[in-house]
């Protein structure tokens, strides 16, 4: 290889050679481009080879704005993040993007082979260590946009996930939103799902780990205090006392009474929520209906008797009348409430018409008899 140039003159050499080569990047994008087999060898054939071709120009304009210490443009410096973001949604592996980077050192190494004579092998050893580590630096600027957008595109599924749980979980959807959240989710629209309920920050937690040890898919959305849990019906769950006692054991939750399609998620889903408000472990509605009756109901009882009681607050006679319609809700009969309060029928009748006309309740229903007793009858 002969005695080695002083610092000077290799450097002077160096500068030369990577002068030559910045002048024959079109061939040095070329030869990258057969290198990596036109993009078959690392990127499934993904990228079309006008977007490799012109990546592979910039790149070694990269390279050689480096080497040389030039100024970079606003193109070059923004390019390395730019074709990493670029391969990340394209759905290149890291690591095969990374070994095609690697193939810039290999294309411009030969290049520089091919450029020097005999005499500059000296300074090609002296140099090698620099052209690596601008390449490698490059391809770490490459990695870094590749992450960062990787990241960004991981949080842009998230909020769309839970958008479509949240569409799923919420009022009636309409057909295009039960769609497009099927898509979101990766979910079949046909297939029929459980819908699970827990509150408490540690019961989500712990009924996702057991869904992992059964190696069960499941998707999750918080709101109002209450995590929904949406998963596949399984046979290992004939019914939802089997799916609550297996899944929410020790845990305050609920379970939807049946699987139901996507469509019908968010009834199921209203029930659950509720179901599990009441605090209680491992509850289905068959357990706990009664007790989820008597909560919804205080939860209105309040209106109710403040729109029976406002249009009779008013009257004189509120108290007889109140009398009157608490007999008569029991039995529904005018005939037994005149005997029960020892007055004519038609007073009764007369009574009746009076609270009718003041609150707009038409009391020849059963129904509206019950109402009336609820929200009279004081405790």
């Amino acid at each position: 290889m002969g005695p080695l140039p002083d610092r000077d003159e290799a450097h002077r050499r160096w500068q030369i050679l990577l002068e030559k080569l910045a002048g024959i990047d079109d061939q040095l994008a070329a030869e990258y481009l057969e290198r990596i087999d036109g993009g078959a060898r690392y990127y499934d054939s993904v990228p079309d080879e006008h977007d490799l071709k012109d990546s592979a120009r910039k790149a070694f304009r990269y390279l050689l704005a480096c080497l040389l210490s030039k100024p970079l443009s606003a193109e070059l410096i923004a390019f390395p993040a730019q074709v990493g973001a670029l391969r990340a949604r394209q759905g290149i592996a890291l690591e095969n993007l990374s070994a095609a980077v690697r193939n810039d050192f290999l294309v411009a190494w030969t290049a520089l082979l091919r450029l020097a004579d005999d005499t500059d092998m000296a300074v090609l050893a002296m140099h090698v260590g620099q052209l690596w580590t601008v390449v490698d630096d490059f391809a770490g600027a490459i990695q870094r946009g590749y992450m960062d957008q990787r990241l960004q595109m991981a949080r842009t599924d998230i909020i769309e996930q839970q958008q479509s749980l949240s569409d799923l979980f919420s009022d009636e959807p309409s057909p295009t939103l039960v769609h497009r959240a099927a898509e979101v989710l990766g979910l079949d629209e046909t297939a029929f799902y459980w819908v699970v309920g827990v509150v408490g920050e540690e019961s989500a937690p712990a009924v996702t780990r057991r869904l992992t040890s059964l190696d069960v898919v499941a998707l999750d959305h918080t709101s109002k205090g209450v995590t929904l849990i949406l998963l596949a019906d399984h046979r290992r769950w004939p019914d939802d006392e089997a799916l609550a006692a297996d899944l929410l054991s020790g845990v305050t939750g609920a379970v939807a009474s049946r699987t139901v399609q996507l469509q019908n998620v968010f009834r199921a889903a209203m029930t659950v929520r509720m179901l599990a408000q009441l605090g209680v472990e491992a509850t289905t509605l068959r357990r706990s209906w009664s007790r989820l009756s008597i909560s919804q109901l205080c939860t209105v009882i309040d209106d109710l008797r403040s729109y029976v009681d406002a249009p009779l607050a008013a009257m004189s006679d509120r108290d007889i009348i109140v009398e009157t319609m608490l007999v008569f809700a029991e039995s529904g009969s005018v005939s037994t409430t005149a005997a029960k309060l020892y007055c004519h029928r038609n007073t009764v009748l007369n009574r009746i018409r009076k609270f009718e006309e003041a609150t707009g309740i038409n009391l020849r229903t059963p129904r509206s008899q019950a109402m009336v007793q609820l929200c009279l009858l004081r405790s």
